[in-house]
């Protein structure tokens, strides 16, 4: 998972209301009931927060529509396939588009999605998969095994990025000999069409016009989308929130839910206020501290789920371009050695996290464990300054400055450009420990805040830091975040341009490995490489905490099974959500909960100016 951007929606309607105000003409002597009004209306305009100015922004619901409110910490970076980043992107992709397999809940294993199913020929260079019958895109023209073979030459021909390219190794080629047959061919044995593929399928009819002109797949906004899942985007209020309407033609069949509008806030506080006030009907990401305060709420429910991500330490090894300005003393491992060492990760779960993550150190997730692996070497790592240090001094790094920073081999103090995400839960407060405890080794560490969308359309195209803390949510299978780590991912998947031949050709040599253990046991080994060359530090992995109104929706299913989370997980989390009797005339449907607020702050209004009325009458009658 990538880092969500925020910005702030209560702005505009703030500063609406105070023009309003302040271009009306008023009697001298109405001002104090004026006064009174104008305060009490921004009172209530502060209380609602960003949600009574995200359903002034977006489409009002009608009575009887079934609404479901999402508050989340950032906005996607966006809707188009070819660009999408974060976990934001990746639920709205997961909403409107279907894959040629979907995860099985129970264990995250692949299961029928527009393929019922996919047989190899003996030699698994030839598979032949089934496509589902009478299936529809959500303008009404068929979706047929055509459009299938289509994405996938698409992805061949114009993702110059690489972001799906991973999932289709070897350059195979696709055709449809009829609607529900396709036929994926590949020079070498494979098994990628069962990893399975994370590529949404596209609609041939709407992208074939950009078909081998990357930019200008890129260029294309896709809002409102055409896609054949059980949601279709109909708008994005960049910065506030977007909205996702039912496909009531969906194959798997009509979701209960109407609408899904999710809202950006531009802090989690705020985020759980709108919680509590009933403005939203779930909130996401939430970090521990406002976690905790949730619990045992009224009408509240909390769900915990075990990490599917993990934060890191990036480095940046240049590359991008000849504006990038990585410091060449990341080169050497000598240095990211000492930094893993100098770096306390359990004060870093304790103070940041408080407890609810565990202490990181490979690239695979405890809570995938048959994927997981763990170091053979892992206290070489350990937190040890002392060790640092002295590690530091034999390398040829043991001149210092007067503030105790020590020199590079070309007499440059080493000081580090790193950046944090104040919308990625943890990555402020983790940097300003590594800072502190980085210093205790001789390292200076200058911390950068910026948004995704900074570092995403800045910093991280021209490789203008030295590293970041961000973190990364792969897929089930491990394919995927393996190959962040490959010399062809600069510039697309990769954080900083990491390039080593020896791990290019391990990671190819995984994907022609047929037998489950051989690959398990193959990708053991690449995980120790990654571990002991350190192009990044895997710090930890974080539990995900969200919380919901328990008397809103019935329904909520955790996916996977065992850990999972409500929403944000890995399937059509929203098709079994109803609303309970008591919520229709809350969240679902009728007036939001915000403006009642407002509704009562007016009526208050209202008050003070009769009482203001009579005490002047009975100024002026005495």
């Amino acid at each position: 998972m990538r880092p969500r951007d925020a910005s702030n929606p209560r702005t505009r309607w703030f500063r609406t209301r105070e023009e309003e105000v302040e271009g009306a003409k008023m009697m001298l002597r109405w001002r104090p009931v004026a006064m009174a009004v104008t305060l009490a209306m921004v009172g209530g305009v502060m209380l609602s927060g960003s949600a009574l100015a995200q359903s002034s922004g977006t489409s009002s619901p009608t009575a009887n529509k079934i609404v479901l409110r999402v508050g989340v910490p950032g906005d996607m970076i966006s809707p188009n396939p070819l660009l999408a980043t974060n976990g934001n992107d990746y639920e709205t992709l997961f909403n409107a588009y279907d894959l040629l397999f979907n995860f099985n809940p129970d264990d995250l294993s692949p299961s029928p999605g527009l393929a019922t199913g996919c047989d190899p020929s003996a030699d698994y260079k030839t598979w032949t998969c089934a496509i589902r019958s009478g299936v529809t895109w959500s303008d009404g023209q068929p979706l047929t095994a055509e459009d299938i073979a289509f994405t996938y030459k698409f992805i061949e021909t114009t993702d110059e990025n690489e972001v799906f390219t991973s999932y289709i190794p070897y350059h195979p080629t696709f055709s449809a000999p009829n609607a529900t047959t396709l036929i994926w061919k590949s020079p070498k044995p494979t098994f990628a069409p069962t990893i399975p593929p994370w590529v949404p399928i596209l609609p041939e009819h709407i992208w074939k016009q950009f078909e081998g002109d990357g930019k200008a797949a890129r260029g294309f906004a896709n809002v409102p989308a055409v896609g054949s899942g059980p949601f279709v985007l109909t708008s994005w209020n960049k910065g506030q929130g977007w909205t996702m309407e039912a496909n009531k033609s969906y194959w798997g069949g009509a979701p209960a839910i109407d609408e899904i509008q999710y809202i950006v806030y531009d802090s989690q506080e705020a985020m759980v206020q709108a919680l509590k006030s009933g403005q939203v009907d779930f909130a996401d990401n939430l970090n521990p501290t406002l976690f905790n305060t949730l619990q045992g709420q009224p009408n509240i429910g909390t769900v915990k789920g075990t990490a599917s991500t993990f934060t890191n330490l990036a480095f940046n090894f240049g590359g991008q371009g000849p504006d990038a300005t990585n410091n060449p003393v990341l080169k050497d491992l000598k240095i990211r050695q000492a930094i893993a060492m100098g770096i306390d990760k359990q004060s870093i779960v304790d103070k940041v996290w408080q407890g609810d993550a565990e202490v990181g150190s490979v690239i695979t997730l405890p809570s995938r464990p048959q994927w997981f692996y763990t170091p053979t070497d892992v206290q070489s790592q350990a937190y040890d300054p002392a060790a640092a240090n002295t590690l530091l001094d034999q390398a040829g790094y043991s001149k210092k400055d007067a503030g105790g920073i020590r020199l590079d081999k070309t007499g440059q103090p080493i000081n580090l450009n790193v950046i944090t995400l104040p919308e990625e839960t943890g990555s402020v407060d983790t940097g300003k420990l590594i800072a502190a405890q980085l210093q205790q080794i001789g390292i200076g560490v200058k911390l950068q805040s910026m948004s995704d969308k900074q570092i995403e359309n800045n910093n991280w195209y021209t490789g203008d830091f030295d590293a970041y803390i961000w973190g990364w949510g792969g897929d089930p299978d491990p394919n995927f975040i393996l190959s962040i780590f490959i010399t062809s991912q600069c510039l697309g998947w990769s954080d900083g341009c990491y390039s080593n031949p020896t791990y290019d050709k391990m990671f190819e040599h995984q994907s022609t490995l047929l037998d489950h253990a051989a690959r398990v046991a193959y990708i053991q080994k690449m995980q120790q490489f990654i571990y002991d060359q350190i192009p990044e530090i895997v710090l930890n992995y974080p539990n995900y905490l969200q919380a919901y109104r328990s008397d809103r929706f019935t329904g909520w299913k955790p996916e996977p099974t065992n850990g999972g989370t409500y929403l944000f997980g890995w399937g059509n989390q929203y098709q079994g959500l109803t609303p309970l009797a008591a919520a229709e005339g809350g969240s679902s449907s009728g007036i939001p909960a915000a403006l009642w607020i407002v509704l009562g702050v007016v009526a208050i209004a209202v008050i003070a100016f009769f009482v203001l009325s009579r005490r002047r009458r009975a100024e002026e009658e005495a």
